[in-house]
């Protein structure tokens, strides 16, 4: 600060404004108020050069009563003001000064320094554009509007400030890194991280201009070289949260399940500084969601308080419920969701009253859907199922119309379309409806039965007739699900489970899988891997023994079953696992 205040009154004397002689004359009233303001003026200075701005207020004070309104004094009562953070009043001395005497570098300049103490950026932004089209080398005033100027979304003119400041000072770090984030703004990844580069020249270690160079990289699709940067700083320094968020959105990016795992304890290593962070929340969700780990997101979100913030993680958390069949947990918090105005969390309670059985109230919250977005074809297709189930076979064919013209390749809404005119005795429309649904879903049995419905009430018996006996024939030989199919399934869900440290839940899905495939040794070694994180080593010892039975050729089955073993007291046992883990190994060593 006085470092700032010294740099002032320079900047005054510069320009000839600590003009000590306020009045012509040379009579000895005027020689005593000369004097007079000379010595305040000299005591004001001083003061605020020695940081006693209470006392250099009442100085610059002194100097006006000898000379009132002198632009000078004014100039320095206000800086003085300024830096006893006396705002307010700084403000009311340096405005009118500003606007008297617009070429008063020091007066705007302060001026906007008051107006940003005050929390008044948009105001002090034309100041601050006049400071530095009065004094183009003052750097830090142009730092300071080139902040401003993004912080307000002007950034585009705030890269033309920061590249002068670069060319000016290019070896200063924080310019480098101003720069850097006001091209990373722009998309200029390249320019970005040349500024991140020169700013890492200067200070290597600091973390701002590694993880710059990290989102520059990123920008440029160098993913690969930006993952160990991000990795490094979240080891150096785990406080710097947005480098957890892009380090986690760039494992997220990746197409295979060990990414988005790897993707997932990022964001739960970021969670266990930032707990509420809906930066991190939201993309952890969304894996769980992907994933059809829907325990695992109500774990997360169900005691965080940013659902209360976020519509999204809101959302979320009611899609989970809803799977789970907590069909009232879900209602109540998309009624939450209804507090942020999306039409989605609308929709999604229509959906939740239908499922228990609440036809008006669902009527509802379809209607305050489409309130919000009448173009939300699912909403206007739902609102015509409760009509159909209310009975109301009128409305819901205006609104199937409605529907359908929304959502032309929707098969639900044309089904839905012909259910209605075949039960308000419209056949022959309900036999376009219905047929155009089995256009777009061939496997859709209930269009089938009721298009042979349709056929037989519009005349045609025998084509009705051998409609329902299709869609018959067709509902008895829907296939019952491959046993090798749903292993597959739970033992992918379990393996999803354990790697995230859900084992509870990863034993109950492995067991099925096992269950159900027992000679696949994968569901077995993974099963005995999630009881020995719970600590059951028996079980655990007893699945992987299974496991060995199928394969015993895993060298990390038997490196396990050691320790195993020796935790049990089998002590032979795991010398004898020990004894295969190395041959293993040595066998492993010799392809190579």
């Amino acid at each position: 600060m006085l470092e700032r205040t010294r740099t002032m009154i320079v900047a005054l004397t510069f320009l000839g404004l600590l003009t000590l002689v306020p009045n012509g004359g040379v009579d000895a009233q005027t020689s005593e108020a000369n004097a007079a303001f000379a010595t305040a003026m000299a005591q004001g200075v001083s003061a605020l050069e020695a940081g006693s701005f209470a006392a250099a207020v009442g100085a610059f004070r002194a100097a006006l009563e000898a000379a009132p309104g002198h632009p000078e004094a004014r100039t320095l009562l206000g800086t003085a003001l300024l830096e006893s953070g006396d705002v307010n009043r700084a403000i009311n001395e340096l405005l009118p000064l500003a606007r008297s005497f617009p070429e008063n570098y020091a007066a705007r300049m302060n001026l906007a320094r008051a107006y940003l103490a005050a929390g008044r950026e948009g105001a002090a932004l034309p100041e601050l554009r006049a400071a530095v089209d009065l004094q183009p080398d003052d750097h830090g005033s142009r730092a300071r509007l080139t902040t401003i100027l993004m912080r307000l979304g002007a950034t585009e003119e705030a890269v033309e400030h920061a590249r002068i400041l670069a060319g000016a000072m290019p070896t200063n770090f924080a310019v480098q890194t101003l720069l850097g984030t006001a091209e990373l703004e722009i998309r200029a990844y390249d320019n970005a991280l040349r500024a991140f580069d020169a700013a890492a020249g200067v200070r290597p270690e600091d973390v701002n201009a590694r993880y710059g160079r990290a989102a520059a990289l990123r920008g440029l699709g160098r993913d690969g070289e930006a993952v160990p940067i991000l990795g490094a700083i979240v080891e150096d320094a785990p406080e710097h949260a947005d480098s957890w968020i892009l380090l986690g959105d760039i494992l997220a990016g990746g197409s295979d399940v060990e990414s988005r795992i790897a993707a997932a304890d990022v964001y739960r290593g970021g969670l266990a500084l930032r707990p509420d962070d809906p930066r991190l929340l939201e993309p952890l969700a969304q894996l769980f969601e992907l994933a059809g780990l829907d325990d695992e997101t109500i774990a997360l979100l169900e005691n965080s308080a940013a659902t209360d913030d976020r519509a999204s993680l809101s959302l979320a958390l009611g899609r989970a419920y809803f799977r789970s069949d907590r069909l009232d947990d879900a209602r109540a918090q998309y009624e939450s969701a209804t507090a942020f105005g999306a039409a989605e969390a609308w929709y999604r309670l229509g959906v939740t009253e239908v499922n228990l059985a609440r036809l008006d109230e669902a009527e509802v919250a379809y209607r305050r859907a489409l309130e919000i977005d009448p173009e939300l074809g699912i909403g206007v297709r739902e609102l015509g199922n409760v009509q159909i189930e209310r009975g109301e076979m009128d409305a819901a064919r205006l609104t199937l119309d409605r529907a359908r013209a929304l959502l032309p390749e929707d098969g639900r809404a044309a089904y839905l379309a012909g259910l209605a005119a075949l039960q308000s005795g419209a056949p022959a429309d309900a036999i376009a409806h219905l047929r155009r649904a089995l256009e777009l879903d061939p496997q859709d049995t209930e269009a089938l039965y009721n298009l042979g419905l349709a056929l037989r009430d519009s005349g045609d018996t025998d084509g009705g007739r051998r409609t329902l006996a299709r869609a018959q024939e067709a509902r008895r030989n829907v296939p019952e699900p491959d046993p090798a199919a749903q292993a597959m399934a739970a033992r992918r869900a379990g393996y999803l489970r354990y790697r995230i440290g859900s084992a509870a839940t990863a034993i109950a899905l492995l067991e099925r899988a096992t269950e159900l495939e027992p000679t696949d040794e994968s569901g077995w070694f993974y099963l005995g891997l999630s009881h020995a994180d719970l600590g059951d080593h028996a079980a655990a010892v007893a699945a992987l023994e299974q496991a060995t039975g199928i394969r015993d050729d895993r060298a990390e089955t038997w490196e396990i079953l050691t320790d195993l073993y020796a935790r049990l007291g089998r002590n032979d046992d795991a010398a004898r696992a020990l004894e295969r883990f190395e041959a293993l190994g040595q066998s492993a060593a010799q392809s190579q």
